[in-house]
């Protein structure tokens, strides 16, 4: 009996290493060091990035990529609204990197890379507020300043570079691109309000607040 109990006890903790080892490993092989952060895992899972007031009854719904001049204008007035605004509101953020931005992958991946440390929307602010500077650089340039941002933001260096090189990194971005189809958003930035898309776009805060303001008093 005795030597039953321990070889199951065995078999239970090879079972516990093994799964140990699985949780340490992503999906491309790569060891981790850290484990995903769960806001990263909900972001896969639902499709978008969120903040704001989760679940209230307006979503506002941006498709952007990073390098896109139009976009930076539109990530400040998005900022103001959601401090400003009355009415609660919940904002989802879709990654649509155009090819012909030659840093705009790279972004929407390191983007990605700081989200599986929990640090999605610092390296989106520090992506936006810094966009007048890297825009204008060579991708080369841009990749030593993503160094210079993961240091500020306090990320785990090795871990962001094994992650921004893991070949799964662009599967949210894909599916996102994927979606930003289906709902015809064929330019950046497409900004949608509970599915009905802004056009013209927002110039300013107050514009925004306007539209968020006629979203919320329409009836259901």
């Amino acid at each position: 009996m005795r030597s039953v109990i321990i070889g199951v006890a065995a078999v239970i903790c090879i079972a516990l290493m093994s799964w140990g080892i699985y949780l340490g490993v992503s999906q491309n092989g790569t060891t981790r060091t850290l484990q995903l952060d769960p806001s990263y895992t909900q972001r896969v899972a639902q499709g978008y990035w969120a903040k704001g007031t989760l679940g209230a009854p307006v979503i506002l719904t941006e498709y952007s990529d990073f390098q896109c001049q139009a976009c930076y204008e539109e990530y400040s007035i998005i900022e103001g609204a959601l401090r400003q605004s009355s009415i609660p509101f919940e904002f989802r953020f879709r990654q649509y990197p155009l090819p012909q931005d030659d840093k705009s992958i790279l972004a929407a991946e390191a983007a990605e890379a700081a989200g599986r440390q929990g640090k999605f929307w610092n390296m989106y602010e520090i992506l936006y507020a810094n966009q007048p500077t890297w825009g204008s650089e060579t991708p080369d340039q841009f990749r030593n300043s993503i160094g210079m941002f993961i240091s500020s933001l306090g990320l785990n260096s090795s871990q962001f570079y094994i992650d921004l090189n893991d070949s799964t990194i662009s599967d949210p971005i894909n599916a996102d691109i994927t979606a930003s189809n289906n709902a015809h958003a064929d330019a950046t930035p497409a900004i949608f309000i509970n599915g009905t898309a802004l056009n013209p776009l927002p110039n300013t805060v107050a514009e925004l607040l306007t539209a968020i303001s006629k979203t919320s008093s329409a009836p259901h």
